[in-house]
């Protein structure tokens, strides 16, 4: 019943395209992602989940104080808000974004 399916939640195709701007103090990325048709049963018996694709853009700016250096990233995910499913039945979050803080500090 399983021979010449395609395996449960594996993508039939997936492509990734990313433009990205980066120096030493800042970076801005923007990122295309691509999910084909998966099967949810393992005979491939109910329909496939509907491909989808996300856009997302990162952000990083970094700022210098004496010999402490604070990095602020910011993360937007899903920035149109599509919905989709990766698990039969089971909806994933639109638009979500994150962001971070990070410290560091030089000996020398």
């Amino acid at each position: 019943a399983t021979y010449g399916k395609y395996l449960t939640y594996t993508a039939l195709l997936k492509a990734n395209l990313i433009v990205k701007y980066a120096d030493e103090r800042r970076l801005l990325s923007v990122s295309w992602n691509y999910t084909g048709e998966q099967y949810s049963t393992i005979d491939n018996a109910i329909k496939p989940l509907v491909a989808f694709d996300t856009v997302d853009i990162a952000m990083m700016q970094k700022f210098a104080l004496l010999k402490l250096d604070l990095a602020f990233d910011l993360k937007l995910k899903n920035i149109f808000d599509k919905r989709y499913e990766i698990y039969a039945y089971t909806p994933q979050p639109g638009f979500n974004w994150s962001c971070g803080l990070s410290l560091s500090y030089h000996l020398q």
